[in-house]
């Protein structure tokens, strides 16, 4: 009998306007809740699964993340507000689409072995990050991917009796228009309700018999129309 996966989001990445990122220092950081990388001319701000995770809202999590960054002067909002740290709270609210851009949400299900029909290809964890980077969809087995240092911040017990792990990358390549910060003013269940209309339609045009099924909860019958779909008002 198929059990139903653990869905969750495995990553938001945003794009920081360089007008706002500290000269002083570096930008480099790396933790269990994010990590900073400079590529080319792009600031990135890659969040991590167990930060998303713990945030009732995600939207007021960036925000305290970049209450955090500032602190150890990766941002700078200038003087005034490196003194001032609810008034901080309050311009990150009120300018954050001038700060912050997204650049792509991970969605992930995990599965257990008896859930999956087919081979799973046995990838490097070098394989495994490239076809994360490159592709929409796809599967993978965590057990393999993860090192052990990088098991370090994983939940181990979900690594054994979930390991196989399906994911949606919606970038900007793929889904530009959807990729509104207004969209993460929610809990994770309230994205992935906004956002599972989206995603069957894609499950279904990228489905080739290499990737799981969805939860019946995806499943719409007919053709999927466009108001349903994800937009920046939801």
């Amino acid at each position: 009998m198929f059990s139903c996966p653990k869905e969750t989001i495995s990553g938001i990445n945003l794009n920081i306007n360089s007008r706002f990122v500290a000269r002083n220092e570096p930008w480099t950081y790396k933790s269990e809740v994010c990590s900073c990388t400079k590529i080319r001319d792009f600031y990135m701000l890659y969040i991590n699964q167990p930060y998303i995770e713990n945030q009732a809202n995600q939207l007021n999590g960036i925000i305290c993340l970049l209450l955090s960054l500032t602190c150890l002067g990766l941002l700078d909002f200038g003087p005034y507000y490196k003194y001032h740290q609810e008034n901080l709270y309050l311009f990150l609210q009120s300018h954050l689409n001038e700060i912050v851009r997204v650049s792509e949400i991970s969605f992930a299900w995990d599965y257990s072995e008896k859930d999956i029909n087919f081979q799973i290809p046995k990838l490097s964890r070098l394989e495994t990050t490239l076809i994360r980077h490159q592709r929409l969809w796809c599967v993978y087995d965590k057990r393999i991917y993860c090192s052990d240092s990088y098991k370090n911040y994983r939940n181990n017990l979900s690594l054994m009796d979930h390991p196989i792990r399906m994911e949606l990358h919606l970038n900007l390549k793929y889904a530009a228009r959807y990729l509104e910060l207004g969209l993460l003013n929610q809990n994770i269940d309230g994205i992935f309700t906004t956002f599972r209309p989206y995603i069957f339609k894609s499950w279904k045009r990228n489905y080739n018999g290499c990737l799981p099924f969805l939860p019946m909860d995806y499943i719409q019958p007919g053709k999927i129309h466009h108001d349903s779909l994800p937009n920046k008002s939801a």
